[in-house]
């Protein structure tokens, strides 16, 4: 599930139904949203000075506590407000933004969409 494939590679390679498939990913998808706070979370005072240490020891760059990248992630158009969705490319797209520490650990995820509903399937699609 870690990989970009399709829902039909997914039920080809585990012999699966499409709403099977579907079924399975909303399940992790969940899991994921209710335990992700556990493990992504902002530093406290205590973890930042080890994160400000880390990347002054690996780059020379004073206090910081985060490298933050973001991406366009292709979607399939959805049903409501598709034109919400195109990029500047003209791609149906969320914007996805994570920043890490000096280890390349994930302190937090933030994830750009209009509602509730969309988030989790775009986090489907992802996985």
């Amino acid at each position: 599930m870690a990989t970009p494939d399709s829902y039909r590679s997914i039920c080809e390679k585990f012999n699966v139904g499409r709403a099977t498939a579907l079924k399975c990913v909303r399940r992790v998808v969940n899991a994921l949203e209710i335990l992700a706070p556990a493990f992504i979370a902002w530093p406290n005072e205590e973890r930042s000075m080890v994160i400000r240490n880390g990347f002054f020891a690996t780059s020379n760059f004073p206090n910081v506590i985060g490298a933050i990248d973001g991406t366009h992630i292709n979607i399939p158009a959805p049903h409501d407000h598709p034109e919400s969705y195109v990029n500047r490319k003209g791609h149906h797209s969320i914007q996805l933004q994570a920043v890490c520490d000096h280890q390349c650990k994930v302190i937090t995820v933030m994830l750009e969409t209009l509602d509730q509903f969309m988030t989790n399937e775009c986090f489907a699609y992802l996985i």
